[in-house]
């Protein structure tokens, strides 16, 4: 996380930010369109193998894709705002 604030704080003065939100983007909207799946077949799978740890996973996995919308809200107001 700090080498990818520093890399962000060095953007400001470089036009090395634009790339990387873009691919930062790139990975949130890839995260969104997996991840309910993934976590979809998790929960599946842990049904049929009565995995307590595997639906904790499932849980987990889930989780992640409300951190990837965030993620993703924030890269667009940094992006309109220029905060």
């Amino acid at each position: 996380m700090f080498s990818l604030g520093l890399v962000e704080g060095v953007g400001l003065t470089f036009p090395v930010a634009h790339r990387l939100t873009q691919m930062q983007s790139l990975l949130a909207i890839t995260s969104l369109i997996v991840m309910p799946w993934l976590a979809k077949q998790k929960r599946h799978t842990a049904r049929q193998l009565n995995s307590r740890s595997l639906a904790s996973d499932a849980t987990q996995t889930s989780l992640c894709v409300y951190l990837s919308a965030v993620l993703l809200v924030g890269l667009v107001l940094n992006a309109l705002l220029g905060w």
